[in-house]
């Protein structure tokens, strides 16, 4: 294999070979700052502490569609707790903790699942062209620099697509431990409304303090009985929602005056 091969192969064998990791990762893109400490543990067990988040669009979101349900100042100081199926999302300064099914972990860009994921590491050798960009530093730790683009734009699979929609990437690879610590992402010409808060410029993630292997089970257990007020988000059916919502909904009169509901299961 050629060089940076190598580093790339190596970077991919280091995530397979970890159980677990935690780390400080900051992302940035146009006016949008988001910075946390993110913990990961193999197979699908993820926390993330957020210390801040702003969103050059949460004021645009709030006037078209209500905003989102967290916003930036709710999450920070707050601790996201994804392990299997489901999600706590524990507000700590209100003492108010929330399940929810599913991954839940409030991503500044819709649909890209970017907080704490290595996961791509282990694919670069076969998914990607790569280019040596030498030597470098970075807060005074050597890295390899590699860039990189997709071989295809679009790879059919059975039983699923995949669609690579980035234009080109830059990873900057430690070298002591083999994992990144910056990833700057260019989207592709048909991702820009999902990354609408780089405002058509890169996407820079940064990871630092990493703790390879530290993070035990424990750190990603969450105990409701020490939180005063907790809610269990469930999907029903909308017979299922009228049956025991405790305030009466009257669907036939908003069906009356043309709404639909939007997706076959409604969140009490």
């Amino acid at each position: 294999m050629t060089a940076v091969k190598e580093i790339a192969a190596r970077a991919g064998k280091k995530f397979e070979q970890l159980k677990s990791f935690s780390a400080d990762q900051e992302i940035t893109a146009g006016g949008l700052r988001v910075t946390g400490r993110v913990k990961f543990r193999k197979p699908r067990s993820e926390v993330v502490e957020y210390e801040e988040y702003e969103s050059p669009i949460e004021d645009f979101e709030i006037e078209v569609s209500g905003g989102p349900e967290f916003s930036g100042d709710d999450l920070v100081g707050s601790r996201l707790i994804h392990k299997g199926q489901n999600t706590w999302i524990h507000l700590v300064g209100k003492n108010t903790a929330i399940k929810k099914d599913g991954k839940w972990l409030y991503s500044p860009f819709a649909g890209v699942d970017v907080i704490g994921q290595l996961n791509f590491l282990p694919s670069l050798v076969s998914d990607f062209l790569l280019k040596d960009d030498g030597e470098g530093k970075i807060n005074g730790r050597p890295v390899d620099r590699i860039s990189l683009k997709p071989k295809q734009s679009r790879r059919s699979l059975f039983l699923k697509d995949e669609v690579f929609n980035l234009s080109k990437a830059e990873l900057a690879i430690d070298q002591e431990h083999g994992l990144p610590l910056k990833i700057t992402y260019y989207p592709g010409e048909g991702d820009q409304l999902r990354f609408s808060s780089s405002r058509g410029g890169p996407v820079h993630v940064e990871y630092s303090n990493y703790d390879i292997d530290g993070p035990e089970e424990m750190n990603f257990e969450f105990k409701p009985s020490k939180v005063d007020r907790v809610f269990e988000e469930n999907l029903l059916s909308k017979e299922e929602f009228v049956d025991n919502c405790p305030v009466p909904v009257p669907f036939s009169t908003i069906e009356d005056k043309g709404y639909e509901l939007a997706t076959e299961d409604l969140s009490l």
